[in-house]
């Protein structure tokens, strides 16, 4: 026999607010029949990670270092090992280097004040310097040369009282006596003295008719031109060769003339 209890609606309305499955104590069990287990918790593994992080592996380096291994050293240091000692430089004359080997001390027909003259050659290996040299006879003459210059090796020098070729009969002068230098030619017997302070590097004399001839140079023979060489009368004889504009016989600033027999006006 079926039994119908009514229950108040409050009652119903109580029962309705459990969910499925769960107790009226609140927790879950098996005893409402939805066993289905529906897991479904929609994760979403989606998660977008956008692998696509466009690291932009072109880092543009540019190995193009231009190193330009041209360094442009310059090899040439120019060194210049030309250290210009200058072994030509001009010195004071040694005994026997500065020979005397020619004299004109009677010229004709031009004047003795303007055409006396002698010669000097450098017998030595080296430029010797005249300046400060003195120029003396055995009796008062004496002047201490300056501003002559020098006198390259192997080379002849003129010393004469006027370097103008119209008074002096055309002779080239190198250095010119000054007009109250007190040092002069003697017609007949005289002597040329060259020193340094008390040394004497160079003296000649020549006697009365030597030369013989007036306008005729005393000179030395061409293969002489050392200071023993010169000493005495042996080797020394009248000039032969023309020179100048007056006539006058002689090799001034040259090579003399070689001694023969005929030309010899002393005898050794």
């Amino acid at each position: 026999m079926l039994r119908f209890v009514l229950l108040p609606a409050s009652a119903l309305l109580f029962a309705g607010c459990f969910p499925k499955g769960v107790s009226d104590t609140g927790v879950p069990h098996d005893t409402f029949g939805d066993t289905s287990g529906d897991s479904d918790t929609d994760t979403d593994a989606d998660t977008d990670a956008d692998s696509d992080s466009d690291a932009d592996t072109d880092t543009d380096a540019d190995s193009d270092t231009d190193a330009d291994t041209d360094t442009d050293a310059d090899s040439d240091t120019d060194a210049d090992t030309d250290t210009d000692s200058d072994s030509d430089a001009d010195r004071s004359p040694g005994v026997g280097e500065l020979v005397i080997t020619e004299v004109m001390s009677n010229p004709d027909p031009v004047d003795d004040a303007y055409a006396e003259w002698f010669e000097v050659y450098n017998a030595s290996p080296d430029r010797l310097s005249l300046d400060g040299l003195t120029l003396s006879d055995l009796g008062t003459d004496s002047y201490v040369i300056s501003g002559a210059g020098s006198v390259a090796p192997g080379a002849y020098f003129v010393i004469g009282r006027s370097s103008d070729p119209t008074l002096n009969g055309g002779v080239t002068v190198d250095f010119t006596l000054p007009g109250d230098s007190g040092f002069t030619l003697a017609n007949d017997d005289d002597e040329i003295l060259i020193s340094l302070d008390t040394t004497l590097i160079d003296e000649m004399t020549y006697l009365d008719n030597q030369p013989a001839m007036k306008g005729h140079s005393w000179s030395l023979d061409a293969s002489i031109t050392d200071a023993t060489g010169n000493d005495g009368s042996t080797w020394w004889c009248d000039g032969t060769s023309v020179f100048g504009t007056s006539g006058m016989l002689g090799t001034p600033g040259a090579a003399n003339d070689p001694c023969t027999t005929s030309s010899t006006s002393a005898t050794p």
